[in-house]
């Protein structure tokens, strides 16, 4: 097998590139139109999404190491029966394939940052936000994705027809030097491979229910705020003090036997903190601490919820790991929520009930909290202390 190009033929990391970013963009493409045609709940959504971002940053790292070789490696020669305009016409097209190649991850990047949204490659890590939260940026981003996607797809088609033109019509190589052996065939399918199972982990026996596919419908829960609560606990001056947001919202869909489409989206009014102090209290709208005048929510969106296991790796029953993206004061980070859950039967209006208790520690200083004159962690501790305990229904209040 040669690996390098000849002035002749490709070789086989070229071909390798050339089919598996090519089969895996005509998937991201027919995704795409599914995804933006079809009325979809949000627990059938979001792993749709899930996906869709985790293969197109695959696309776009391909791509990079594509174009890298091309410049490090001869390019075969085009044929001298080929005519002027074809080699220009092949050149613009494969300019234009290059540059969607690159701009379409990158602008599905720019969106999901735009949003608030952190982008989670099959939950192994989470890229960083490259822009702000902001809606004209988003709806920039969208319409750029939307646009180069129907071009994409009439470069795909020239390109094909000029392969085939070559191939059928003109009976020259221009198709078959770039035609893959027997085994580089399987280097899509070993590439598609690495990824899913480094997106699941490895299972030697058959999944427990909470494991299994999903093939349900993931139940809404709704928020009683009078009976929810979200504090925060930290230390000033060596002596601790607890605070409380008095408002916070959001939209849960939760089935322990259907996780990978649970989920979980909410809101935190930042305005509405509350330490039962009016000396404290005063200076938590200021820019050092929340800057609510510029940020006046925050946001925690999961990016998947699974089970707690014991150090056996036995699942926990009633506990639960929520992985998601905490955007605060502008910063998107990831952030572990570890929380447990009690159902119970029906009230005497006929709704169902849940128990959600979660702890998680953050570093304030990793979200700007607390910054200038309060950076120093000997006068506010750095750690910060916050619990949730959220009572939620199964239809909202006026239904019941």
């Amino acid at each position: 097998m040669i690996f390098r190009n000849t002035q002749d033929r490709y070789g086989a990391v070229a071909k390798g590139f050339h089919w598996t970013i090519g089969l895996l963009i005509l998937g991201l493409l027919a995704l795409g139109l599914y995804m933006a045609n079809a009325d979809l709940a949000p627990p059938v959504r979001l792993p749709l999404y899930f996906y869709h971002k985790s293969f197109g940053i695959v696309v776009l790292t391909l791509a990079v190491l594509r174009l890298g070789w091309r410049f490090v490696n001869a390019r075969p020669a085009a044929l001298p029966q080929h005519k002027s305009w074809e080699k220009i016409l092949a050149r613009l097209v494969h300019g234009f394939l290059y540059v969607a190649m690159l701009g379409m991850p990158l602008s599905g990047w720019v969106m999901s940052s735009a949003k608030g949204y952190g982008v989670s490659v099959f939950g192994l890590f989470t890229l960083p936000n490259i822009v702000p939260e902001n809606q004209a940026i988003f709806r920039a981003a969208a319409n750029f994705h939307e646009t180069a996607a129907y071009i994409l797809m009439g470069l795909l088609v020239l390109h094909v027809a000029g392969a085939l033109k070559h191939h059928f019509m003109d009976h020259d190589n221009t198709l078959r030097r770039m035609l893959p052996g027997a085994g580089l065939l399987l280097i899509p399918l070993a590439a598609g491979a690495l990824v899913l199972a480094g997106g699941h982990p490895t299972r030697a026996q058959a999944p427990t229910a909470a494991e299994a596919p999903c093939n349900g419908v993931v139940p809404q829960w709704f928020i009683v705020p009078e009976k929810s609560t979200l504090t925060f606990e930290g230390t000033q001056m060596g002596a601790p003090f607890t605070g409380r947001f008095a408002r916070f919202d959001g939209q849960i869909f939760f089935d322990p036997d259907h996780l990978c489409g649970s989920s979980a989206d909410v809101t935190i009014d930042m305005k509405s903190a509350d330490t039962k102090s009016s000396e404290r209290d005063s200076y938590l709208p200021a820019a050092d601490w929340f800057d609510t005048a510029s940020f006046p929510e925050s946001k925690f969106r999961t990016v998947k919820i699974e089970a707690a296991r014991d150090a056996a790796g036995k699942p926990e029953p009633g506990r639960y790991i929520a992985h998601g993206t905490l955007t605060l004061k502008g910063v998107a980070l990831p952030v572990d929520l570890p929380f447990s859950l009690s159902f119970s039967g029906g009230d005497a209006t006929g709704s169902r009930s849940v128990k959600m208790d979660g702890t998680a520690t953050l570093q304030r200083l990793d979200f700007k909290v607390g910054t200038g004159q309060w950076a120093d962690t000997k006068s506010v501790d750095n750690r910060v202390t916050v619990t949730v305990s959220i009572e939620a229904l199964d239809r909202p209040a006026a239904a019941r």
